[in-house]
């Protein structure tokens, strides 16, 4: 797109040049002008339309928007947070009506005005979990609200975000971001990140029509073939917490509101950790402990008064690595065997006339065994 525009507007000049050359006349010159502005504007508008049409409709958020909205009245238990949440949880293993709505980089800002579109229109909604991996509350997040502008432009198709919320949302990123979000919401083609990786990924162009993942539910499956190094835990720590605050003020504001929000709608909020790996927690140890993490979070009075019930599993797997898709995210294995455990602590909150079996359980009998291991350790370890 740059490149192309570097060559109009140089094609444009040295006609320009070669026109003045000849015979000075403003309204050739003025022609010019608008025939370049014009190219460029088409060029800018067609790139514009082939990023929206592939990028929203291909892409796992769009697809999960569009399977909540469909399902949004029958669900009872609404998993919400970042994509340690997403790649962990599968709803269609839980024997009542779940969905998994947690994109990729979701920090507390997002989840909040999701959440506040959400609950409204969710009759049957008993139950929030929302993930709070150890980075949740990290200011790195930050940089990603700020160029996440496209995420929020997908948020307004579905209305998840009204114009007054865009003004509270000024208030804690600065009205400067926002209004260069708004302008990117109408050209996202022109933010340098989606255009590098359009230019990158050109394949993008037809991913509407072969979506390139599998969303059930919100559910996204990894196939464990990333990377679990400990020099990948030592970077993704760093990438996480170096040079960040481990507590941003704006997101335990929103955390806040989040909570106060399911209270105040008589929905309970349960805050589960996800498992990692060992070497993420060794180097995550330098910037933040799970003693820390309890201490200023999960037993804080100030939130703790509006959370049901804590589901911490955050070192369960710690040295199984075959459940894991890298140091913080499961693969489909581990996600088979934690949901059923996830599942198991979330049966005594919703009724027994609404639970039902959802899918054949049959169809997962070979991870039956690890499982009941699994069980057996998570049930060991909370004695």
């Amino acid at each position: 797109m740059y490149l192309l525009c570097y060559v109009i507007i140089s094609l444009s000049v040295f006609s320009l040049f070669y026109i003045l050359r000849k015979n000075f006349n403003w309204k050739i010159v003025f022609g010019a002008l608008c025939v370049t502005a014009v190219i460029l504007i088409v060029c800018i508008l067609f790139l514009n339309y082939l990023f929206q049409e592939s990028f929203i409709a291909g892409g796992y958020l769009f697809q999960t928007m569009k399977s909540f909205e469909r399902q949004k009245e029958d669900i009872q238990i609404l998993f919400s947070g970042p994509s340690e949440l997403q790649f962990a949880i599968i709803p269609s293993m839980f024997r009542f009506k779940a969905f998994n709505f947690s994109p990729n980089a979701e920090d507390m800002t997002e989840s909040y005005y999701k959440l506040k579109y959400c609950i409204n229109r969710m009759p049957k909604l008993k139950v929030v979990v929302l993930g709070t991996p150890l980075s949740i509350f990290s200011s790195l997040w930050h940089f990603y609200n700020k160029n996440k502008v496209f995420r929020r432009d997908i948020f307004y198709i579905y209305n998840y975000m009204k114009l007054k919320d865009v003004w509270e949302f000024g208030k804690f990123e600065g009205f400067w971001t926002v209004v260069k979000g708004e302008f990117f919401h109408i050209f996202p083609v022109l933010f340098r990140p989606n255009m590098a990786f359009l230019l990158e990924k050109w394949e993008v162009l037809v991913r509407y029509l072969y979506p390139d993942r599998v969303v059930l539910d919100g559910w996204s499956p990894a196939f464990g073939k990333g990377n679990i190094t400990k020099e990948f835990a030592r970077q993704r720590v760093r990438h996480h917490f170096e040079g960040y605050e481990v507590f941003d003020k704006t997101f335990l504001i929103y955390f806040e509101k989040i909570l106060k929000l399911c209270h105040n709608h008589n929905i309970k909020v349960i805050v589960i950790l996800c498992p990692v790996t060992d070497s993420y927690l060794q180097f995550a140890s330098n910037y933040i402990t799970r003693d820390i993490f309890y201490k200023k979070i999960l037993k804080n009075p100030k939130y703790s008064k509006y959370i049901y019930k804590i589901l911490d599993f955050l070192d369960l797997f710690a040295k199984h690595h075959e459940f894991f898709d890298d140091v913080n995210h499961l693969n489909i294995n581990g996600a088979v065997v934690f949901s059923e455990l996830v599942a198991d602590e979330l049966y005594d909150i919703i009724d027994e006339k609404d639970v039902y079996r959802n899918i054949d359980f049959c169809q997962f009998s070979d991870f039956t065994h690890l499982y009941f291991m699994t069980r057996n350790i998570y049930l060991g370890r909370q004695r």
